[in-house]
């Protein structure tokens, strides 16, 4: 049952109208506006489909709905959103006492597979290099490519976390914190830096004024070096460059992931596919230079 019908004497599209409008009021009052614009358009893309009271959606016809919209070429990780909005709309209605049940009860979410990190190759980082004019934007991008910081771990750093080879990161997720080994030409890029930068405060990287940088700071430097690269190149970037680098380079990647601070090993894994795709590239790409062969 892909399309149902509304029977006779059945007013399901407008009292579902109604039910969607109590949902994006309730949503207003905890969630940011663009959340409820996006969950309330998912819920609303449903009703048009089902066309019936709310209360004759079971878990037959959330099966019948998933079908739908992926024979329509629907990606999963978009069904799979549009599957939340309509569970959050049914937690409300339960919520409410408007309905007793949930449709999605036993129904798992659709595998949609992960888009694979971008990560410029060591010769766009190279050319990202040759772009920087002073020594607050090397230290800045040395520090989120050699030493795989986040932003947010780069701008919480302060004079002391670097010494002796390490830099010591205490801003990363859930308050954990790790010893980043870098290299002596990044040492001295950081200690360089140090003899030029603002005195007076203890961050690392400072703003003009001598406060905490911002987000937004650190993401302008990177944007404006990597212009001139056909790619969306943000600070994380540099962090998923670096982690497959080292990892072409052999190093492994259990060493990666305590370099990266990752909790799990499953999160350090992509970069072995990111890897992999990126031989093919290559691979496939000299061919494509070559002689054109045809196999029959």
């Amino acid at each position: 049952m892909h399309s149902p019908e509304i029977r006779a004497g059945e007013q399901g599209a407008t009292d579902t109208a109604v039910l969607i409008q109590g949902f994006s009021n309730y949503l207003s009052a905890l969630r940011a506006e663009k959340t409820v614009r996006e969950y309330v358009k998912d819920v609303r893309a449903w009703a048009e489909w089902w066309k019936r009271p709310v209360e004759f959606f079971g878990q037959d016809e959330w099966d019948d709905w998933t079908l739908y919209e992926t024979e329509r070429g629907v990606k999963a990780s978009t069904v799979n959103r549009h599957r939340v909005a309509v569970r959050r709309f049914f937690k409300y209605l339960r919520r409410k006492k408007l309905v007793s049940h949930d449709p999605a009860a036993d129904c798992e979410s659709l595998n949609a597979p992960k888009p694979l990190p971008v990560f410029l190759t060591e010769g766009e980082m190279a050319q990202l290099y040759r772009r920087i004019r002073n020594p607050r934007q090397l230290a800045m991008v040395t520090l989120l490519y050699e030493g795989g910081l986040r932003n947010k771990e780069v701008r919480h750093l302060n004079v002391e976390d670097v010494a002796g080879g390490f830099i010591h990161v205490m801003n990363s997720k859930r308050g954990r914190e790790r010893y980043v080994p870098i290299s002596d030409e990044a040492t001295a890029i950081i200690d360089a830096w140090l003899k030029v930068r603002p005195s007076g405060t203890p961050h690392l990287i400072p703003s003009e004024v001598g406060n905490r940088i911002c987000e937004r700071t650190v993401q302008k430097t990177i944007h404006s070096l990597a212009r001139d690269i056909p790619k969306r190149v943000t600070p994380h970037t540099l962090r998923h460059s670096i982690a497959t680098h080292l990892y072409n380079r052999g190093v492994d990647l259990r060493d990666i992931q305590e370099f990266l601070g990752h909790e799990s090993i499953d999160t350090t894994r992509c970069y072995v596919h990111v890897a992999k795709e990126g031989l093919r590239k290559r691979i496939l790409g000299s061919k494509d230079k070559g002689t054109n062969i045809h196999i029959t």
